[in-house]
């Protein structure tokens, strides 16, 4: 298939890039001005599109499928930006919505986020959506955006993913923000002491980039796929305890591991963690422990020393 990647250029956009064309489809890639590589440059065709200007948006090439990535992520850059955040990722997937329904785009596929539950242990698909922070709402409104299309383009299979967590090698850790596991490798291999915006009892749900892609790509390669997944391992992790496991994955021998609480946003919950049976029930399940993506993570970092 031709399929269109918005927020190509990104973390989770270019591992699925990469994953789809090694599986022959054709990949295009859609993202800011300024934010592609040379390198993806050549391995894809690549359009420069701000997706919050409907006007370029409409510009973009007919394709089979759709997978709207691009967006203002994270808790702390919304609030810094509120305006941003809404154009970014209400406006932004608002216009790709126009676009897939006014090109009746068979396949179209949304990755939202666990902030639309807000504060939540073990979120079900059913929860009640009350998102504690600008981004969780603008991701929630952006949803309801993309579960308007059906109405509007009745063949047009739709899917949204609430993705918890997500970490894995070469993801940017130069946002203290977001990232979390990426984020602390990356201290430890500097120092003794872990940087934390916000609570060490906080309980987080991490799941690694190739099992995120694997159920992505579930989407295109599996007709039943269709509504809303919780994208996550089902396995709440505190972000001491995550510390402790990337300690011991790194093998250093720090005298004295120290974690500091620098503060965080207000709006960032406590917890948010999710139950995945709905998506495990489409045969699909993490295959990457906790451990096991750290490790891949520690030899990308060490890697570059």
């Amino acid at each position: 298939m031709k399929i269109l990647v918005t927020g190509g250029a990104g973390f989770i956009g270019g591992y699925l890039a990469k994953s789809l064309k090694s599986k022959g489809h054709t990949v295009i890639l859609c993202d800011l001005p300024g934010k592609f590589s040379e390198v993806a440059k050549k391995e894809y065709q690549c359009i420069e599109c701000d997706v919050s200007d409907k006007i370029q948006v409409f510009k973009l090439p007919l394709v089979d499928a759709v997978y709207h990535l691009a967006a203002q992520s994270g808790t702390a850059s919304a609030i810094k930006d509120l305006n941003k955040d809404l154009n970014w990722n209400a406006i932004g997937t608002l216009n790709i919505c126009q676009y897939v329904i006014q090109n009746k785009i068979k396949l179209f596929c949304f990755t939202s986020s666990m902030a639309v539950y807000g504060n939540a242990e073990g979120a079900e698909e059913t929860n009640l959506t009350k998102p504690t922070s600008p981004y969780g709402m603008s991701k929630l409104c952006a949803e309801n955006y993309v579960n308007y299309v059906k109405s509007k383009s009745p063949l047009t299979r739709i899917c949204i993913f609430r993705i918890f967590n997500c970490y894995g090698p070469g993801q940017d850790t130069k946002n203290l923000t977001q990232g979390l596991a990426s984020i602390f490798m990356q201290q430890l291999n500097k120092s003794n002491t872990i940087e934390v915006t916000g609570s060490l009892e906080r309980q987080r749900d991490l799941i690694y980039i190739d099992d995120v892609v694997s159920a992505l790509e579930l989407f295109i390669e599996n007709h039943f796929v269709e509504g809303t997944y919780n994208l996550c391992t089902n396995e709440a992790v505190s972000i001491s305890k995550l510390i402790d496991v990337a300690y011991e994955t790194s093998g250093l021998n720090y005298d004295m591991l120290n974690k500091v609480n620098i503060g965080g946003p207000a709006e960032d919950p406590f917890m948010a963690t999710g139950d995945n049976k709905k998506l495990v029930s489409l045969n699909w399940k993490p295959k990457t422990s906790l451990r096991e993506g750290l490790l891949e993570c520690w030899k990308t970092i060490r890697s570059k020393k």
